[in-house]
């Protein structure tokens, strides 16, 4: 049986574990942006590389006085986000840990490990996928007109496609760690599946770094394809739950 303290908890009590959980997550990423700050130069650098592939094709602008100092923050907030990571999911499981059986929290503990390098790999592919994206953006460009594309514009894109792709890679594991604890099931997963599409492809639209209906079609179509993932995670993950319930070991 699971320990019994945190199934005596009244509602009120889980709500403050959920409260502080979510405190020291936000007390995590603050310190972790902070951290970024030394490495935001960097970061600022190694992001111009997929524009600096283009040429003399785009010259770079700034805006506003605050351009420079706002950038600087995304590209510390970058960083904060890929350190934090770890902490987040951490406080996470600790949450959820009192409740579980100790070879459930062992899987806990690797479905955070692994939701901590999908996130960081989400963000590598997101990265790359800026050296495809762009020179195929500018393909569509007019002869003898000027690209100036504001460097907070160019900023903005980049940050959003990168955490918006390490986010996107969670979703299998959200899923799994979800059906891990019980409260995820196949079944319905198949039966709400043309919902949950509409979902995903409106959740798309308005995270897209792009507002062009194609690219969010392109987009949405990966996204499917990890929600189906996720289901056959969760449909595994189901089974295993069911035979440690009847006492059966695998």
């Amino acid at each position: 049986m699971p320990p019994t303290s945190k199934n005596e908890m009244s509602l009120w009590d889980h709500l403050e574990e959920l409260r502080a959980a979510i405190m020291k997550s936000l007390m995590a990423l603050a310190v972790c942006t902070c951290v970024g700050f030394f490495a935001s130069n960097r970061i600022f650098d190694f992001l111009l590389l997929p524009v600096g592939r283009l040429g003399n094709k785009v010259e770079m602008i700034y805006n506003a006085p605050t351009d420079a100092f706002m950038i600087q923050f995304k590209m510390a907030m970058i960083a904060g986000c890929a350190l934090a990571s770890p902490f987040v999911l951490v406080f996470l499981a600790r949450f959820i840990a009192p409740a579980l059986h100790a070879d459930e929290r062992r899987t806990v503990r690797i479905l955070i490990w692994a939701g901590t390098g999908c996130f960081l790999l989400g963000m590598g592919l997101g990265y790359g996928a800026l050296f495809i994206v762009f020179p195929l953006l500018l393909s569509y460009a007019h002869e003898g007109i000027r690209q100036l594309w504001p460097l907070t514009t160019y900023v903005n894109f980049c940050v959003r496609t990168i955490l918006t792709c390490g986010a996107v890679l969670e979703i299998p594991i959200l899923m799994t760690l979800a059906a891990h604890v019980g409260v995820l099931r196949a079944e319905w997963l198949c039966k709400v599946r043309l919902y949950a599409y509409i979902a995903i492809f409106i959740l798309v639209a308005i995270f897209s770094p792009s507002g062009d209906v194609p690219s969010q079609v392109l987009m949405t179509i990966p996204v499917w394809g990890l929600f189906e993932i996720g289901i056959i995670l969760v449909r595994s993950q189901q089974k295993r739950r069911e035979l440690r319930l009847a006492g059966i070991s695998e």
